[in-house]
């Protein structure tokens, strides 16, 4: 009985230490889950600081979206301006096109009327040349008709002269 005593003993002081290393091994475990939860702890730390930091560059992003929606609105207010334009431009172009047939039609018109008017001018002038040669003729005539009777007169005048005398 003694010897199972001891054995007992033995048995107890093997659990005991059994026990004891048990107690250092959750000490230690222990221990490390510290370590472990400061470290979570860290990493939450970090974590918080990164969510902040992914918060901060949300709004950036949604600041930066803003502005995107204002420079679209503003890029589609020029893309509507250069349409305008374009109908404009489009619309002088057919107007160019018109006006240029109207001055061509213009210039051929006044280009017939030009020809038109110079051949009447060149027939008048032809006309007032024979009007005018025919004067001559009769003018020539005419003085030739008036020499000849001042003539006529003057050696009439001379005759009754000469009978005075």
């Amino acid at each position: 009985m003694e010897h199972m005593l001891k054995e007992i003993l033995e048995k107890i002081n093997t659990m005991d230490n059994k026990i004891s290393t048990m107690d250092d091994k959750i000490n230690d475990m222990s221990n490390e889950i510290s370590t472990i939860n400061n470290k979570i702890g860290i990493m939450d730390g970090r974590i918080d600081s990164i969510e902040s930091k992914i918060g901060i560059m949300d709004s950036r992003i949604d600041s930066i979206e803003s502005k995107i929606d204002v420079m679209d609105g503003r890029i589609d207010s020029i893309e509507n301006k250069f349409n305008d334009m374009d109908i404009r431009v489009t619309s002088m172009e057919t107007e160019i096109k018109e006006t240029r047939k109207d001055i061509k039609s213009l210039d051929e018109r006044v280009s017939d009327e030009h020809n038109t008017t110079r051949l009447e001018l060149k027939q008048e002038a032809q006309t007032v040349y024979r009007e005018v040669k025919d004067m001559r003729v009769d003018i020539n005539t005419v003085e030739i008709n008036t020499v000849e009777m001042a003539t006529s007169k003057n050696w009439n005048d001379i005759a009754k002269l000469k009978f005075i005398k």
